[in-house]
């Protein structure tokens, strides 16, 4: 219902005909006009049930695999998820695909609300913008991870290879439950907050490159005997593949 004074007179916009009827016995003349208006309302929030499905996923995964589930959570004070679940041979398990999902959906969320707070209206208004991003990062994980399991059976070195990529997709697979927070603060509480997406970007980042560096550290003894190899690694796999998408996107 809206309510508009105009000079001596007052309208009142009624949503419904029964609305309208009910005012007018009321009111009698004391209203110059009670008019119908037929309001549409859609529901656009589907950022909502992309959170709803990432708390869905990970409500499976731990109650599927409560101990695993809770080893995971606790990556960021102990290694020791590593130990009891790294020596799998295989990344693809159920744990490992819900997980996984929820870290596609997470970082592309941020990734597409970051568009909509820095690149201009033009580029905004590319279809299915949020799908193609989506995508887009998931196409860019899998070549990767293929990628580096070829290198991995290319060398004999095949086990380090998933060792290595199982670390570094499960410390990434954390930080994706850190940008789920961003991304509710970003939708519900702080909308359109540059300052906010660009703190959790660079929170995220930092961290990334913390756990990165313990991940290394882990293996200095594999790096130096084979630096030039791990030079070459880090430039083609590790640093080319970011500056790709930065010249794409910009």
């Amino acid at each position: 219902m809206y309510l508009i004074i105009n000079r001596n007179c007052i309208f009142l916009h009624c949503e419904n005909t029964f609305e309208a009827q009910e005012l007018n016995y009321i009111c009698g003349n004391k209203l110059y006009l009670v008019e119908e208006i037929l309001r549409n309302t859609t529901v656009t929030d589907w950022p909502t049930f992309i959170l709803m499905a990432c708390v869905l996923m990970l409500a499976i995964s731990k109650t599927n695999n409560p101990t695993r589930f809770q080893e995971f959570l606790q990556l960021s004070v102990t290694d020791k998820y590593f130990f009891l679940q790294g020596k799998e041979s295989t990344l693809i398990t159920w744990f490992q695909l819900f997980i996984m999902a929820t870290q596609v959906l997470s970082f592309s969320l941020f990734l597409f609300l970051g568009m909509e707070l820095f690149f201009n209206e033009t580029f905004l208004e590319v279809n299915l913008l949020f799908p193609k991003v989506v995508l887009g990062y998931s196409l860019f994980t899998v070549i990767k991870l293929f990628v580096e399991k070829f290198i991995g059976l290319s060398f004999a070195i095949e086990k380090e290879i998933n060792s290595y990529v199982f670390q570094k997709m499960s410390y990434k697979n954390l930080l994706a439950l850190l940008l789920l927070i961003g991304n509710a603060l970003l939708i519900y509480t702080f909308p359109a907050h540059k300052i906010l997406w660009i703190i959790f970007a660079v929170l995220v980042l930092i961290l990334y490159l913390t756990f990165w560096f313990f991940i290394l550290k882990s293996r200095q003894k594999h790096i130096a005997n084979h630096l030039f190899y791990f030079i070459l690694y880090l430039c083609a796999l590790e640093i080319s593949p970011f500056i790709i998408l930065y010249k794409i996107i910009i």
